[in-house]
């Protein structure tokens, strides 16, 4: 499952991307892997209601998907 994930991360990338992902994902932890999608796929529910946002308010975003995760809210 966990090459499954890297794959499907790196396919993701956009194609100047790909090879900076292929060095980094592997590197991750499976719990850092399936968080990644899990935000995304958060933030992408999220986007038809907001803004762009700032790097601060980006951090705060993670910050309060991590809060709802570990209290079982996914």
């Amino acid at each position: 499952m966990r090459n499954a994930l890297v794959a499907a991360l790196i396919s993701c990338a956009d194609d100047p991307s790909k090879r900076e992902a292929r060095r980094f994902l592997p590197g991750l932890s499976s719990d850092e892997l399936q968080f990644i999608p899990e935000f995304a796929g958060a933030r992408t529910l999220e986007s038809a209601r907001e803004n762009r946002c700032s790097r601060a308010q980006l951090a705060e975003n993670v910050v309060e998907f991590q809060r709802t995760r570990s209290r079982g809210g996914r």
